[in-house]
């Protein structure tokens, strides 16, 4: 009723609610609160006056004596909280007033009864996630001390709200100083460490833990080193064990009978331990190299096998687990220089390959494995040098290249990793691709220019300018659309900048001779035509001539 009739409603609904929840009868309170809950949307501009009134009404039932009404009071000042926030930017009430309503959503959260501490924290979830990072800063302390204290006393079915509830506060305090204090790490990890330990690695109860683990280790970062170690050693364990049931299977498949009691292979428990050797190297950085000598010992094998797996998600998981350690450690994904290398190489390189084939690329999550391939040979491309990607990188590029055709209808995401891989193996091997530039340099350009300033997008620009140098002729066929996007930096960086100019001006020169500059110059939009000579003069000290 509140979306069709809105703010109309008010009038006769808040007299009722207002009296309802005075009442001796616990099931009249617990209907003035679900009404509350109920018209938070339909009728939010109206009740805006009422916010901190109704707020007043609801805190205090949060201690209710029956334990609907406590868990119905959660859910409705969980539907007010981003009003609740907004408001402590307006009014020394209003703040005190968030603070009230979080505590008591906090402190029912470790309520004894289980549908309250479910109601509780998705409420407290929500908080989190609807409030700004200065808010939460604030209450750090008490908020991970009530996550830590439910996960003593959460069963298992309101462990995974709790899961989320860590997650939203870690992914919405990511970066801030406060969170990435030691301390914190050493709260949150160990009561979950202990769930982990006390679960087998084909046990499905694990998937929601392993996940938020995943998402902890990034969001706190190198705070969370010290439970790296644990983490990485768990993660290689599932994949063995889940390797082992995997053959299992097949072989029971071959021969008749076997062991019907085994337990089954779980793709996405694969996934859920590749995503958190991920956050692992995202967390440790350099530090990886050596944890990964340490205790990897056979991981680039179940790597390899989860690059070529036949679940999406299990190759999506595995290859930004490549990608990862290709940009933390990439001697160990690829060996020494030389022979080891090479046979590296030639193993990562057809499960790429073998990733891109169109047939596959039909599911989201199919796509999503694309993509992370994509960045994968992005960041593998420095490390592996000219000599060791000469045999292999036309093979990549004629894989990656169709993936930017403008009918491919492909998420942003994915555009920009196939548009910086190419560029980044342009920058470390041009030879063999330069003469094949003219065959995907429009759709490469025009994904390029959509792609955010950052280190990427320079290493790739840096390849485009390699390529171009290497074949002008192409260059020229695609003149307007190099143009744009050389013209597409908020910023470029100074060797962005120099070397882009530089090939600019060569062409500049080249098509004045031939008395054609100006025909190929008014073939670019206006607008970045003035771009491209303010960026020329600031580079060179020169004008281009219009």
């Amino acid at each position: 009723m509140s979306e069709t009739y809105g703010d109309s409603l008010l009038p006769i609904l808040l007299p009722i609610v207002e009296a309802r929840v005075q009442e001796a009868d616990w099931k009249l309170r617990e209907s003035a609160l679900l009404a509350l809950g109920a018209v938070s949307t339909g009728c939010i501009q109206g009740l805006r006056p009422y916010i901190q009134q109704m707020a007043g009404l609801m805190i205090p039932m949060t201690a209710d004596a029956q334990p609907l009404v406590r868990s119905i009071a959660c859910w409705a000042l969980g539907r007010y909280s981003y009003e609740l926030a907004t408001g402590t930017r307006q009014s020394a009430e209003g703040a005190q007033l968030y603070d009230r309503a979080l505590l008591a959503v906090a402190e029912r959260s470790l309520d004894r009864h289980r549908k309250v501490q479910a109601a509780a924290i998705s409420a407290l979830a929500v908080f989190v996630e609807e409030s700004e990072p200065e808010l939460l800063v604030q209450k750090l302390p008490v908020l991970v001390d009530v996550l830590v204290q439910a996960a003593s006393l959460y069963g298992r079915k309101n462990m995974r709200l709790l899961y989320d509830a860590m997650v939203t506060l870690g992914e919405r305090l990511a970066g801030t100083s406060q969170l990435r204090q030691p301390e914190t790490a050493q709260k949150l990890f160990p009561p979950l460490l202990q769930r982990l330990h006390a679960l087998s690695e084909h046990d499905a109860e694990a998937l929601p833990l392993l996940a938020c683990l995943a998402s902890l280790v990034i969001s706190l970062g190198a705070s969370s080193g010290e439970f790296c170690s644990f983490l990485f050693e768990r993660s290689v364990r599932v994949l063995q064990v889940q390797g082992t049931l995997k053959r299992g299977e097949a072989l029971q498949g071959a021969v008749s009978g076997g062991q019907a009691d085994l337990p089954e292979y779980n793709p996405e428990m694969v996934s859920a331990a590749l995503d958190l050797l991920g956050g692992v190297a995202e967390a440790l950085g350099p530090q990886t190299e050596a944890l990964v000598a340490a205790r990897g010992q056979g991981l680039e094998a179940l790597l390899a096998a989860a690059c070529g797996d036949g679940h999406d998600g299990v190759r999506r998981s595995g290859f930004a687990l490549l990608g990862e350690l290709g940009r933390t450690c990439p001697a160990r994904v690829l060996g020494a220089a030389g022979s080891a290398m090479e046979c590296a190489v030639g193993i990562w390189a057809p499960l790429v390959v073998q990733c891109l084939h169109p047939p596959r690329l039909v599911t989201g999550s199919a796509v999503s494995a694309a993509s992370n391939a994509c960045w994968a040979v992005g960041e593998l491309a420095a490390p592996i040098g000219r000599g060791g990607l000469e045999p292999v990188v036309a093979a990549l590029v004629d894989a990656i290249a169709p993936l930017l055709s403008r009918t491919s209808g492909f998420k942003r995401s994915m555009l920009e990793n196939a548009a910086i891989a190419i560029g980044r193996l342009a920058l470390s091997c041009p030879e063999p691709l330069a003469p094949h530039l003219e065959a995907f340099i429009w759709n490469w350009c025009a994904a390029l220019a959509a792609v955010r300033d950052g280190p990427e997008k320079q290493q790739a620009f840096l390849g485009l300018c390699a390529l171009v140098k290497g074949n002008p002729t192409a260059g020229l066929r695609g003149f307007a659309v190099v143009c744009e996007a050389l013209a597409s930096w908020q910023e470029a960086p100074p060797e962005v900048a120099r070397e882009s100019m530089a090939l600019l001006g060569q062409f500049q020169a080249h098509l004045a001779a031939l008395g054609q500059w100006q025909g190929y110059w008014t073939t670019v939009r206006p607008v970045m035509r003035t771009k491209l000579q303010a960026m020329y003069a600031a580079a060179t000290g020169a004008q281009l001539p219009t």
